[in-house]
């Protein structure tokens, strides 16, 4: 049969006509089986960059206060809740070193007059970068402050607990409905363990050999029409890329989530704090490696993560919340030994901790000098675990083993509710180093350092609430 020159234009407009029924039906599927998604999502960051003065945190080298500021701190708030269930989940990241219990029960306090909120379905997460301010009482040996810098500081931490509220109200004020939930995992090998052993004995520095945690978890909320208003993204790295910064900053993380930000107009990016207690970036120094650094773990999020291989998560909001107590090997606590730690002028962080120790006696029982409790918390969606979130500042080899113990989707987050001391596993315990070892525990204020029970501990309480959600 004879082709004419209209059967041609007929066919060219059939094959269109087909593209844009197929576009359709995409667009279609993209919007989810359920088109008007199972959460309502909100989520808000206040600035809470302190005014130019106050001393900074992490690094005992530094000799002098803030100068300025290279980028806004923020208190990030997010507010998931089932639409089906109202079962919730509510999480406040804070672009700080960290926070004693004393600060993180104020908050939770003032968190649960306002707005109900419960300690078990309410994360607080530090970034530990160690270009913010000093804050409260976190790491009270490391910072000798003078009566007045004392005041500054206790009066920002006062500050932080009305901004936690403000933050969060914030959230839960801009929650939009018919979200939907995706997670997905990218890989980034800029980490390396810090810890090697040399001939002066274990000492920080790039230990290629040692264990890390490469894995980027991400966790997606998206709109009705599939943008993405919220990105979640960890990585199990120390924030001290910036060594010689006088300015405030959240070091690497926060120019990795700005970079995500720029990827994905319209949405805000949440930086998680992985089990980073024994991982570094390398190199560091200056700004420039800093934005390196973050650069790469953005491009993890981007092109590796949940972008590109999304697992839809839905239903049932589910959070336990367990604290255990972890046994010390004590210092001391006889008051002639605690006087004799105090004069000790060649160790200053020692002496220091001896005369806080000293002034706080009276009202100190024995149970301080024994064990440390410490919490622990696991939250899923449906079937899938989402967090296991640890406090202080756990090694990499916890969010290692979790994954391997745990169902589905696991993401390990260290620095949740107080940052109170480095969390070493079994092995760093017998086999020493800073992180395991008295100085560590001495300059957070810890009468002690860890057994080698603390591992098992943790795993344990770990997979009780991961089995309590499950039911």
């Amino acid at each position: 049969m004879r082709r004419t020159k209209c059967d041609g234009i007929i066919g060219i407009c059939f094959i269109l006509g087909v593209g844009v029924v197929l576009d359709s039906l995409t667009f279609i599927v993209l919007l989810g089986l359920n088109p008007r998604g199972e959460f309502a999502v909100g989520v808000k960051w206040v600035d809470v960059t302190p005014d130019v003065g106050l001393p900074m945190a992490g690094f005992s080298s530094r000799n002098r206060s803030a100068e300025g500021v290279l980028d806004p701190l923020r208190v990030t708030g997010v507010s998931l809740v089932h639409r089906d269930t109202s079962s919730q989940l509510l999480v406040l990241t804070y672009d700080l070193i960290g926070a004693s219990r004393e600060l993180s029960d104020q908050i939770y306090e003032k968190l649960h007059t306002r707005f109900r909120a419960k300690r078990e379905s309410t994360l607080l997460f530090f970034s530990h970068t160690h270009s913010g301010p000093v804050v409260g009482r976190n790491l009270r040996v490391l910072h000798k402050l003078s009566p007045n810098e004392q005041k500054l500081v206790d009066a920002y931490a006062r500050r932080l607990v009305q901004v936690s509220e403000n933050a969060l109200q914030g959230a839960i004020e801009s929650a939009e409905d018919g979200c939907t939930l995706s997670a997905s995992f990218g890989q980034s090998n800029n980490a390396v363990n810090r810890v090697y052993n040399s001939e002066k004995g274990f000492e920080l520095g790039g230990n290629v050999n040692g264990p890390f945690d490469h894995t980027v978890p991400v966790f997606i909320a998206r709109r009705r029409d599939r943008t993405v208003l919220s990105c979640m993204f960890g990585y199990a790295a120390h924030g001290t890329v910036l060594t010689k910064e006088y300015r405030y900053s959240n070091d690497w993380m926060g120019f990795a989530r700005r970079f995500v930000e720029n990827s994905l107009p319209g949405a805000t990016a949440v930086y998680i704090p992985g089990c980073s207690g024994d991982t570094n970036l390398y190199p560091r120094g200056d700004v420039s490696l800093a934005k390196e650094h973050a650069n790469r773990i953005a491009e993890a999020v981007i092109s590796d993560g949940s972008l590109r291989n999304e697992q839809g998560i839905g239903g049932r909001i589910k959070c336990r919340h367990q604290e255990v107590n972890l046994n010390y090997k004590a210092l001391t606590h006889d008051r002639r030994n605690l006087k004799r730690l105090s004069r000790n002028e060649e160790d200053t962080y020692s002496s220091r901790l001896a005369n806080l120790i000293l002034l706080e006696l009276p009202r100190l029982d024995d149970t301080f000098f024994q064990s440390l409790s410490y919490p622990v918390w696991v939250c899923s969606i449906g079937n899938s675990t989402v967090f296991v979130a640890l406090s202080g500042e756990p090694t990499s080899e916890y969010s290692l083993i979790l994954r391997q113990r745990l169902k589905g989707l696991v993401f390990a987050a260290g620095y949740a509710g107080e940052v109170m001391g480095y969390i070493p596993s079994k092995e760093m315990v017998r086999h020493g180093g800073y992180e395991a070892g008295e100085r560590s525990a001495v300059l957070y204020g810890l009468p002690g350092r860890f057994g080698e029970d603390i591992e098992d501990t943790i795993l344990k309480a770990v997979v009780e609430c991961a089995r309590a959600v499950e039911e």
